[in-house]
């Protein structure tokens, strides 16, 4: 079980229902089986680059950053009380402009990032191309049992 905590006052075309379906779709492609709780922030352009720049990573915007709580985090650990296993922060301005790129809504581009810091929280990563690709067709596939795609 994966609960999102979310805090924003702001109302987004995103918010706890929308993030929690997403929560549901990775659980069944990837095997989540201690309760897990990711804080999810949405930020601007500003805001991103500040905490970008604080995590030791440069003064740049970009689109998600994703922040895990612990060092190995095990996706497959025994069931107990709910950990709160990471933080991911979207920039909603950057996914604006990368949905009108892809030609999809800001609501999939959203999903996307979210799964993207997700799948990092939970151990994968893109250093190569090989996980690049592993990484891009996970995405996609937990997207779209919401429903949502990239066109």
């Amino acid at each position: 079980m994966l609960q999102t905590e979310w805090t924003s006052k702001k109302k987004y075309l995103v918010g706890p229902v929308f993030f929690n379906t997403l929560n549901t779709a990775f659980c069944k492609v990837i095997a989540v089986k201690k309760p897990s709780l990711v804080s999810v922030v949405i930020v601007t352009d500003a805001r991103i680059k500040k905490i970008n720049e604080q995590a030791g990573a440069g003064s740049y915007v970009t689109d998600v950053l994703s922040f895990a709580f612990g060092e190995d985090m095990v996706v497959d650990s025994t069931v107990g009380a709910t950990e709160h296993v990471g933080e991911i922060v979207i920039n909603y301005q950057q996914a604006g402009r990368q949905a009108k790129k892809y030609g999809h809504s800001i609501r999939t581009e959203c999903a996307l990032l979210y799964v993207h810091g997700l799948l990092h929280i939970f151990g994968y990563d893109h250093q190569n191309s090989v996980q690049k690709k592993h990484m891009e067709s996970l995405e996609q596939k937990i997207v779209t049992t919401t429903y949502l795609h990239r066109v």
